[in-house]
């Protein structure tokens, strides 16, 4: 059941009609559809009518679709006015899927059920059968899949789904802008029966319907998927949006979609920025391309934010052996020879200066450079100790808390005397690590806010709902819910699917998005 108070003028264009101006709230659980008695006709209506509260009360019968009502179909929508009238209903619409005929398994159709604070009525049919939301399509859902990756650029698209929820999908998106788009990219959709069956999802087990999930993190490989469960059909046969406003009617399920695209859109940036470190850290190690919306191997992404080292024990002996060679060079031993070509392939600077000391150039040369590999030997215990530290803190709660110039310190400070033989493996994975971190560590100054990760979207919504004094009751959910990422997202769902209706809650948060302002910050 859909049940809308709403907040519009009156337009009568009869003046025994009645005048409505009331709220909306959005809700498709209320009036029990009822089972009209078999050959109903104006006479059963009638009768309803004149033991209901409506027999002394104005009330119409109409349609807006091209077709007129047939006698059953008012006698119908009649009985149906007249049944449901009561002081709960005072000043509320509701739009339900009702039946148009008497008996079980009769005709059904979209009908808007009005009541102004007089307990006054109105009943319009609005469309004939289940709301689809456009024209029949018979397209296979293979098709319809296709369509839908080629369309919004989305990653894989997995799980039971049938022809008719893809199609559903497919309108639901149509509803979005190029520019919010561009957040769906990559974005994967799976069919589940349950939320709680996908164990990523338990730790925001309070979604029943459908949600929008991605790694929080500086390198995620993942654009996000969009789960959608059984329950966000449930209300397909029960109510509907739009009918009104020169919006056709649209089936539930179409702003539980766009309400997880919503989410997308507020996230965008941030998984963006989380990407493109993502593709950083794996062009480190492998020139590979990735394609744009492909899944990026999160195993070999994490492997490559890690150190190649572990410790220094290929270069430990470095400065052993150099004194080896230099020793054996200085008393000439037989094996001189074969230990300056050895340091040839390591340091060819220091076989030369062995070689001039061997032919009685003297000690000079060979002897600074050993000096030299002490001091960059020591210099290299000094960097595999900080950089140590810096991986415990990043393994730590205080991670969010690392400062990208830590690892420009690395670079800029530690590292230069290292760039040459036999240090230059060492010097170009430090560098390589510090590369693939600073991005991180700039991510999470970015994104954990307050100890929270919250995006800039988030925050920017969060400053204008405050600054206006809106409420969090657009709908049930966002009232239980409490928060401003989810009100962000079921107000983009409800703008897209009925623009009016979000208007007819509260006019500054329909301009926020009509507007555009949705898209600030990051």
């Amino acid at each position: 059941m859909s049940l809308h108070r709403m907040a519009l003028p009156c337009a009568l264009t009869d003046e025994s009609a009645p005048c409505f101006q009331n709220r909306i709230s959005y809700v498709f659980d209320g009036l029990e559809t009822p089972t009209l008695p078999v050959g109903i006709n104006a006479e059963v209506a009638a009768e309803r009518v004149a033991k209901s509260r409506l027999r002394d009360k104005r009330y119409s019968v109409t349609t807006t679709t091209a077709e007129a009502l047939t006698d059953t179909e008012r006698a119908a929508l009649t009985w149906l006015l007249a049944g449901f009238c009561g002081p709960d209903q005072a000043a509320s619409e509701f739009r339900q899927i009702f039946p148009l005929a008497g008996g079980p398994g009769a005709a059904v159709g979209q009908v808007i059920l009005s009541y102004d604070q007089d307990l006054n009525g109105r009943a319009v049919l609005v469309g004939r059968g289940l709301p689809l939301g456009g024209p029949a399509d018979a397209s296979s859902k293979e098709t319809l899949a296709q369509t839908l990756k080629n369309t919004y650029s989305l990653g894989e698209i997995r799980g039971p789904w049938t022809a008719g929820e893809l199609l559903k999908v497919s309108r639901a998106l149509a509803l979005t802008s190029a520019t919010d788009r561009e957040a769906l990219v990559g974005v994967e959709l799976e069919r589940v029966t349950n939320l709680a069956d996908k164990p990523e999802l338990a730790e925001e087990n309070f979604h029943t319907q459908a949600q929008f999930f991605h790694m929080v993190g500086p390198n995620s490989g993942r654009w996000g998927v969009i789960y959608v469960a059984d329950r966000a059909f449930v209300n397909d046969a029960v109510g509907f949006f739009g009918g009104t406003d020169g919006v056709p009617a649209r089936p539930p399920s179409f702003e539980v979609i766009l309400h997880e695209v919503g989410h997308a859109i507020e996230t965008a940036v941030r998984r963006a920025d989380s990407r493109a470190n993502a593709l950083g850290v794996l062009a480190s190690v492998s020139p590979t391309v990735h394609q744009r919306t492909a899944v990026l191997p999160q195993d070999d992404i994490t492997a490559a934010t890690n150190m190649k080292f572990k410790d220094l024990k290929r270069w430990e002996s470095v400065t052993d052996d150099a004194k080896t060679a230099y020793e054996a060079v200085a008393n000439k031993a037989a094996n001189a020879d074969q230990l300056i070509g050895e340091w040839r392939g390591k340091m060819p600077d220091y076989a030369q200066a062995l070689q001039a000391m061997k032919e009685g150039s003297g000690a000079g040369a060979a002897t600074t450079i050993r000096k030299k590999l002490l001091s960059e030997w020591s210099s290299m215990v000094d960097v595999m100790e900080f950089i140590g530290e810096l991986i415990i803190t990043l393994k730590g709660p205080k991670a969010a808390g690392l400062k990208a110039e830590n690892f420009t310190t690395i670079e800029q400070e530690r590292l230069p005397e290292l760039k040459h033989a036999p240090w230059l493996d060492f010097h170009d994975e430090v560098l390589r690590f510090c590369t693939v971190q600073r991005p991180a560590a700039l991510w999470r100054a970015k994104y954990y806010r307050a100890g929270k990760k919250t995006t800039g979207r988030e925050q920017e919504f969060t400053k204008y709902v405050n600054a206006k004094g809106i409420k969090i009751d657009l709908t049930p959910y966002t009232a239980r819910m409490n928060s401003g990422t989810e009100l962000y997202a079921e107000s983009y769902g409800i703008w897209r699917v009925h623009p009016q209706a979000l208007a007819t809650h509260n006019a500054d948060l329909f301009t926020y998005f009509n507007d555009g302002h949705y898209l600030q910050g990051d």
